[in-house]
């Protein structure tokens, strides 16, 4: 009789273990103000210490924030989606800490200025955009 109890909580034990192994440091969810929306966090380690990429979701898209992260906790993107199109100001950072790019999108098209800078934060080059297209480029 033992043994018969003894296999069914030894099999439940494997399930159980193979299922938190799975979860482990890689995705969490948590509820937005309990509204449809949820964020999202993924992370480089099963210490939940590095983060990757931290976003929020609305059903199954991008919506709102998203941003993510290099390896050395240093911020890699800063963006803003509107119903799975970039909307917003997104920002394109160095290793370093430095805006690499800065541009503007407006229901998935590049919208405005966009400018390039060099690591050490000078300005590199201009171009303006609008509905996706380039109108004329300036040089720095």
């Amino acid at each position: 009789m033992n043994k018969i109890l003894i296999l069914p909580f030894f099999f439940v034990s494997i399930l159980c273990a193979q299922q938190m192994q799975s979860y482990e440091g890689t995705v969490f969810g948590t509820l937005n103000n309990n509204t449809e929306a949820r964020i999202i966090k993924e992370y480089y380690d099963d210490l939940n210490i590095s983060i990757k990429i931290e976003r929020t979701v609305k059903g199954n898209m991008n919506h709102g924030i998203y941003r993510d992260y290099y390896e050395n906790g240093q911020i890699r993107t800063d963006a803003n989606y509107y119903n799975g199109e970039l909307d917003g100001p997104y920002i394109f950072y160095h290793d370093n800490g430095e805006i690499y790019v800065k541009v503007n999108y407006k229901k998935g098209d590049l919208d405005g200025l966009v400018t390039f800078y060099k690591p050490n934060g000078k300005v590199l080059e201009k171009i303006m955009y609008e509905n996706g297209a380039p109108l004329k480029k300036r040089l720095r």
